[in-house]
């Protein structure tokens, strides 16, 4: 049994990878989170509330991991 990538699986290289790609897009989340205060709120359903800065943060995660 190989080390090679398969459909479905991926070896220790992409994991670290795809590993390092999730830990900068949680660090630039908890940066905004941490420099941008909420200015809007919005209810989100029936319990869930949101921010503006919720948004930001969804924005800015997906950006970076589209490029």
């Amino acid at each position: 049994m190989g080390s090679s990538s398969t459909a479905g699986t991926f070896d220790a290289h992409e994991a670290r990878r795809l590993l390092g790609i999730a830990t900068d897009a949680a660090s630039l989340a908890s940066q905004l989170v941490s420099t941008h205060a909420p200015a809007r709120l919005t209810l989100k359903g029936d319990r869930d509330i949101t921010s503006d800065v919720d948004f930001l943060v969804e924005k800015s995660v997906r950006e970076y991991l589209r490029h």
